[in-house]
């Protein structure tokens, strides 16, 4: 754990457990309402973590006033009912985001449905279906303790938290529950999963999230402060690598169903990402999919279903 104070009252907790190779970027608000953005994964070693960190700042869980979610993926909600059963805290997120946060279980649910169906039309092998499916099995489901959500989030609100004051901006494409926090008086953005120093989010819808990235780029930031890894001292310059990026793959993408006469989207995964495992596997098949689903909106490419498969070609 890496506790790094960034100004007078924003710290950063730097997460690291055995659930993901991956860090989680927990900040913590010391003002007038002490605030945390995002609460990590939940598991034991996370809320550890947060405690650590706050009693070295003198302060202690109860005193949280209210936990900021920027979406609602479990790296970043994950920890929400037991901090709030902790310090009562009233919690904040986009509407999108509630049902994720209040009834995880259901949402889970709804996630291995939506798992199967993008298996489904994606024309991945049988075999392959059945061994992500038992995989499946092992991953831990979602506590069964929940929260409870009270301030839902839009673009209109501003968090008043004394001397930090944070804006709330819609920020779609990752998921469709991002939101970034921008604090006005010292130009820094929480930005969640939305950006990322060395990687890329996984996309949801391309088109929302290049908007959403174009509409960050326009504004007076001097520090992006993540969701995960390290912290982003040079915004602009990053936003443009991200919608470079995106527009090399496009073309990519574009260029592998050129002169073809239809391929599927897990056709395509392969030949761009090769084989992978898993959970893997899911990721590659969605940012695969957003990109053809541009491509077709921007009428560079067709689509057609064919029991039940999706196959693409160029227009």
């Amino acid at each position: 754990m890496t506790k790094m104070k960034i100004t007078e009252n924003i710290n950063l907790i730097d997460i690291h457990t055995t659930w993901s190779r991956r860090n989680f970027n927990v900040y913590f608000i010391d003002d007038e309402k002490s605030c945390l953005i995002d609460t990590g994964v939940g598991d034991e070693t996370s809320i550890k973590t947060i405690q650590r960190a706050l009693n070295d700042l003198h302060r202690q869980i109860k005193g949280i006033s209210l936990i900021i979610n920027t979406h609602s993926h479990t790296d970043h909600v994950g920890g929400d009912a037991k901090l709030q059963m902790l310090s009562g805290a009233r919690i904040a997120a986009h509407p999108k985001a509630i049902p994720a946060i209040e009834d995880p279980a259901s949402v889970w649910k709804q996630s291995l449905d939506e798992t199967k169906e993008i298996l489904k039309y994606s024309g991945v092998p049988v075999l392959t279906v059945q061994r992500i499916l038992f995989e499946r099995r092992f991953i831990p489901v979602p506590q069964k303790e929940v929260a409870k959500v009270s301030i839902p989030l839009s673009e209109e609100t501003t968090i008043d938290l004394g001397s930090t004051k944070l804006q709330v901006m819609y920020t779609p494409g990752h998921s469709q529950d991002c939101v970034c926090l921008y604090d006005l008086e010292r130009k820094i953005l929480f930005s969640g999963d939305h950006i990322l120093k060395r990687t890329t989010p996984n996309i949801g819808n391309l088109t929302e999230y290049i908007n959403s990235l174009k509409r960050v780029s326009k504004m007076d930031v001097n520090m992006i402060l993540p969701g995960h890894e390290a912290i982003i001292d040079e915004p602009k310059k990053r936003i443009d690598e991200l919608i470079a990026h995106h527009a090399k793959r496009e073309l990519e993408f574009l260029n592998l169903i050129r002169d073809s006469n239809g391929k599927t989207i897990y056709q395509l995964s392969t030949e761009y990402w090769g084989r992978l495992p898993g959970h893997n596997l899911i990721l590659a098949l969605r940012e695969c999919r957003a990109h053809l689903e541009k491509l077709v909106d921007d009428g560079k490419a067709k689509v057609e279903k064919i029991s039940d498969v999706f196959y693409y070609k160029s227009s």
